[in-house]
Formats: C-alpha cells, sequence, structure tokens
C-alpha cells in the first residue's frame, strides 16, 4: 500500500508538470520533482495508517516547494549571470583608467 502511494502521487506530479507549459525554467521544475519526490519519501516514514498517509501528502508539497525555490533561485542566477571583465572593464581589476590621474 505504501508503494502504490508513492507511485500514484509521483504520477500526479509528473501529469502536473506536463501541463505546465513551455518549458522556461528546467530547473525549478527538476527541483519540484526531485523535492517532491524526496520529502513523499521522508514523510511516508512517520506514523502509521492514516498518520503516514498524511505524513506522505504533507511531505511531497513541502518538499516540491522547496525543491521550486531552489529551482527558482538557480534559473535566474543562469538568467543574470555576473558581469564579465572582458565586456565591461569597470569590473577588470587590472584596468588603468587613463583619466584617474
Amino acid at each position: 500500500m505504501k508503494y502504490y502511494l508513492i507511485v500514484a502521487t509521483c504520477v500526479i506530479g509528473l501529469l502536473t508538470t506536463a501541463c505546465s507549459g513551455p518549458q522556461s525554467s528546467p530547473n525549478q521544475t527538476g527541483g519540484m520533482l526531485i523535492g517532491g519526490l524526496a520529502g513523499g519519501l521522508l514523510g511516508s516514514q512517520f506514523g502509521h495508517g492514516t498518520g503516514a498517509l498524511v505524513g506522505t501528502g504533507i511531505g511531497t508539497l513541502v518538499g516540491a516547494y522547496a525543491g521550486s525555490e531552489v529551482g527558482r533561485s538557480m534559473d535566474q542566477k543562469a538568467a543574470n549571470p555576473p558581469p564579465r571583465y572582458r565586456e565591461d572593464p569597470r569590473y577588470d581589476p587590472y584596468y588603468r583608467d587613463p583619466y584617474r590621474y
């Protein structure tokens, strides 16, 4: 019964992710899936009977949210990389401004 619940949770997560549209944030989607799976597995270890079911549900939701937030921050960092020295000489520590002296 426990494995059936875990498999059902994973299938529902995959189906709802497939409906999310174009993949503009792959790290957020992957983080949500991995976090939900890990949270569901961790939550199913606590309680017996209905308590394990509630723990699995709560663990899946919390894990999916946490994984989604980590993935979102990774997507934001990938979209806004730090400036490179060769593109802007002001950020180059070896750049000498000819008008400074």
